[in-house]
Formats: C-alpha cells, sequence, structure tokens
C-alpha cells in the first residue's frame, strides 16, 4: 500500500505603520518643527510539502519595509525561494531493454535556491528630483552564482504625480561584483543603469506596478567562456503586478517577474563533471509568476 500525503501552507501578512502617537507628540512638543516618521512593512511566506510516490519541498518567502521622514526614505527588501524534488529515476545499465531493482533509484535535485537583501535610499532635492542610492547581496545557485553584490548611486526624477498615478525615471552608475559557481574568474562589472517605474490606482480597490531596470557594461570582462566585451554584458529586469481589494481586509496580488542576462554564469555541474571542451552557459532568461491573498492586519 502507497502513501502520498501532501501538506500546503501559505501565508501574507499586511502590516501598515501609523503616525507617531499622541503621547509622542507631547513629548516632542519642543520640537514641532522635526518632520513626521512614517513606515510601513508587508510580510509573505508559502510552503509546500509532499512525500510518498512524488516528493518536494518548496519554500518562498519576502519581507518588504520602508521608512518615510521629511525629504529622506529608505526601503528593505528581503526575499528567498527553495524548492527541492524527489523522483524515481531508471537507468539500464546492462542494456536488455529493461529495468532490475538495482537499476531504479531515487533522484533528488534541487530547482530553486535563491536569496536576496536590498535596501534603498532617496532623498528629495526638490518636488521632483531624488538622489537615489541602493546597495544589495543576491545568491542564485541554480543560475551559477554563489554571490552578487553591487552598489548602485544615480539621480531620479518624477515625470507625473497625481492622485491616482506616478512615473518615475532614474539614471545612474552601478557596480556589480559576481562570485560563480562553475568559473574561477569572479567578474567586477561597471555599468551604465536606467530605471522606469509606475504606481498607479486603476480604481478605488484596485492598484497596478510596473517597473523596468537595464544594466549595460562599459568595461571589459574576463571569463572562463571568454572575454566579455563593453555593451555585451546587458541585463534587464521586468515587475508587474496587480493587486485588487476582495473584502475589507482581504486583497489577491497577481505578480509576474522576470530577468534577462545576455552573458550569464556557467551552468553548475551535475552529478558528474562536463567535458573539457563544453562549458554550457546557464539560461538567459528567468521568469516567476505568483498568485497570492494579501490579509490586512493593521
Amino acid at each position: 500500500m502507497h502513501m502520498h500525503k501532501v501538506l500546503g501552507v501559505t501565508a501574507i501578512l499586511l502590516a501598515w505603520g501609523a503616525p507617531l502617537s499622541h503621547a509622542d507628540s507631547a513629548d516632542r512638543s519642543d520640537s514641532a518643527n522635526e518632520p513626521e516618521l512614517q513606515w510601513r512593512a508587508q510580510a509573505q511566506g508559502g510552503l509546500l510539502l509532499t512525500s510518498g510516490n512524488s516528493s518536494s519541498t518548496t519554500l518562498a518567502g519576502a519581507l518588504k519595509a520602508s521608512l518615510v521622514t521629511g525629504d529622506n526614505r529608505v526601503d528593505l527588501h528581503l526575499a528567498g525561494a527553495f524548492a527541492r524534488s524527489s523522483v524515481f529515476m531508471g537507468t539500464d545499465r546492462n542494456g536488455d531493454m529493461l529495468f532490475s531493482q538495482d537499476e531504479v533509484e531515487r533522484i533528488t535535485s534541487i530547482a530553486s535556491q535563491s536569496w536576496l537583501a536590498s535596501t534603498r535610499y532617496a532623498r528629495a532635492l526638490t518636488r521632483r528630483n531624488l538622489l537615489v542610492a541602493t546597495t544589495s547581496l543576491a545568491s542564485d545557485k541554480p543560475a551559477g552564482t554563489n554571490l552578487v553584490a553591487s552598489g548602485q548611486l544615480g539621480y531620479g526624477r518624477v515625470l507625473a504625480a497625481t492622485n491616482e498615478h506616478r512615473i518615475t525615471l532614474e539614471a545612474g552608475y552601478d557596480f556589480s561584483y559576481e562570485q560563480l559557481r562553475a568559473d574561477d574568474r569572479n567578474r567586477k562589472i561597471h555599468s551604465l543603469r536606467g530605471f522606469l517605474g509606475y504606481e498607479g490606482r486603476l480604481s478605488e480597490d484596485t492598484s497596478l506596478e510596473l517597473s523596468g531596470e537595464a544594466l549595460v557594461n562599459v568595461n571589459s570582462v574576463q571569463s572562463s567562456s571568454g572575454p566579455i566585451d563593453p555593451i555585451d554584458d546587458t541585463r534587464f529586469k521586468s515587475e508587474v503586478s496587480l493587486t485588487t481589494e476582495l473584502f475589507e481586509r482581504l486583497s489577491f496580488r497577481f505578480g509576474f517577474s522576470a530577468r534577462y542576462d545576455n552573458r550569464p554564469a556557467l551552468r553548475p555541474e551535475l552529478a558528474l563533471p562536463y567535458s573539457a571542451d563544453f562549458k554550457p552557459e546557464a539560461e538567459r532568461l528567468d521568469s516567476r509568476t505568483e498568485a497570492t491573498l494579501i490579509l490586512t492586519l493593521l
């Protein structure tokens, strides 16, 4: 008798910060000109486990938080995903076109193993002009990267801002350090950065967010797969999310993100190493689609 158990748990929390309390305001009565402190945070997490004939583990989570005071804003983003599957595979070692007991085994593989930690600081110089600085650490082992550390500095311009819509354009400089799994030459990449973002409210209950970021290298980079010329290592990232309120405290969110790298890292080795003349690259395009429920607590 076979046993097949499936356990799935998904939890999403949303918390919004409030202005200072009356007590805090009283304590600061002698500093009435100090900027008001506002914060907000959003967290989500998911777990899926299966066992028996099909065995898999999938974990995903994210945390976003922001702090605003006067003309300054700080954003924090943490995210991670892990997926592992185990299936039965057969190898006809003796070539008799049949599988015997010692030719069938359960193979475990990692489908996803990535994490991200980033911070962003924006300083409003005027009503429509911004100074932007970001830092990030990331890892995506199936894509061939153990660690990617980057820092960005640039200028932002609010192209349009109304009660329903906001469009922001950013341009600047990016430095990335890539520690690769299958490449003995880590990459140091200097790039020009461009970003375009849109935030809009389609109706009283529905909001839409769109963004696109492009990085174009300006230096030559050495790698085990060959030299990379300037402008040859183009990277692009785009995100789309649609959120609609279903009930007073319950919302639905659909999100899609895509990442493109014109010169990706080498693909990690399998159970056996690749031959000396075969150096496959990881896929250039990675995408992620998610549909989640958001519960507003505060």
